[in-house]
């Protein structure tokens, strides 16, 4: 087969291979973009609906502010219901039937009955009072009020039970940190080593350092970013020939549990190969991939599908990564 014909069979390959990605990537995008405009819909017509009722709640925008929290409170006030915060799915429906045309409660105080002569009270012995025990457990203090960050959550993503089913993603802003091995892609320099083993530096393969942040539009589905660094090198004492990058990672996120589904973009930078004397130094250019990836609690499985060009050659850096990865 000649040059040409396999530089042609490369790029119809490549091709494919995006096609592929980019088919589960849309579909991805689409169901998370239907998800999270529903949850924005749910809150603007409870902002609707407490307007209707006479209730400041700001600008009717969809977003759960602490405007709209006030006027949450100042109703379940009036409906003689606990200030917590909560847009509980019971409180949702009785703003629903308020703003359908129920009577509200009136606001003023209920008038006082006269006051009825009442007997004389007649001496009663009083019971014995049991002695207290020194065994005896003590009564615990009451529970503290929940903050204001922890009512808001609540209120954004229904009560907070989600919570307890993840080790990970547990606040709706936080950080990332992500350290992985990666493997795969074409084969680069082959080294041998002085005892006469050889060692291969491959497109794909490295060591991965990264930290950056997620958010969480509700309670299954936000999304994260991260910057990482990744280096390939060889194990020979005298020699730090290998391929280096930066790595920019941006992904939407769906929970299931403790499980955890991510797909995005990947864009690689400053990919560099240095030779170390040994062979010449040079740097393919910058490339931008696909990401699919799939977790359970601090681990992760990850597909990395991504080409490096140089001088119009084409390399592929496509990687299986193992990954530990999470969220706090």
């Amino acid at each position: 087969m000649s040059r040409a014909a396999r530089t042609n069979k490369r790029i119809i390959t490549t091709m494919t291979r995006y096609a592929r990605s980019a088919r589960w990537l849309l579909a991805g995008g689409l169901l998370f973009a239907a998800s999270a405009a529903a949850q924005s819909d749910y809150i603007r017509d409870v902002e609707t609906e407490l307007q209707q009722l006479g209730y400041d709640v700001g600008a009717i925008n969809g977003v759960f502010d602490d405007t709209l929290e006030s006027a949450i409170n100042r109703f379940k006030a009036d409906e003689g219901l606990p200030q917590d915060g909560a847009l509980t799915r019971d409180t949702r429906a009785l703003i629903a039937a308020r703003a359908a045309g129920e009577p509200l409660p009136s606001r003023l105080p209920a008038p006082t009955q006269p006051a009825q002569p009442r007997p004389a009270p007649q001496p009663v012995a009083p019971p014995p009072q049991p002695k207290p025990s020194s065994t005896q457990a003590a009564t615990p203090p009451p529970a503290a009020p929940p903050t204001a960050a922890a009512r808001r959550g609540r209120a954004a993503f229904g009560e907070s039970g989600w919570r307890a089913g993840r080790s990970a993603y547990k606040r709706r802003v936080g950080f990332v940190v992500d350290l992985a091995a990666e493997f795969g892609g074409d084969d680069l320099v082959t080294v041998v080593l002085d005892n006469n083993d050889s060692e291969d530096i491959t497109a794909g393969d490295g060591i991965v350092l990264g930290a950056g942040g997620y958010w969480l539009l509700r309670e299954n589905f936000g999304l994260q970013g991260t910057l990482a660094y990744k280096i390939n090198q060889t194990s020979a004492d005298n020699s730090d020939l290998g391929l280096e990058r930066w790595i920019v990672d941006v992904s939407a996120i769906t929970f299931v549990d403790d499980f955890q589904f991510a797909a995005g973009l990947v864009h690689h930078t400053n990919i560099d190969f240095d030779g170390d004397g040994f062979l010449p130094d040079f740097s393919f250019d910058d490339a931008t991939g696909l990401k699919l990836e799939i977790g359970y609690s601090w681990f992760a499985l990850s597909y990395t599908n991504i080409d490096y060009e140089v001088n119009g050659f084409s390399f592929d850096a496509s990687n299986v990564g193992l990954r530990l990865r999470g969220g706090f």
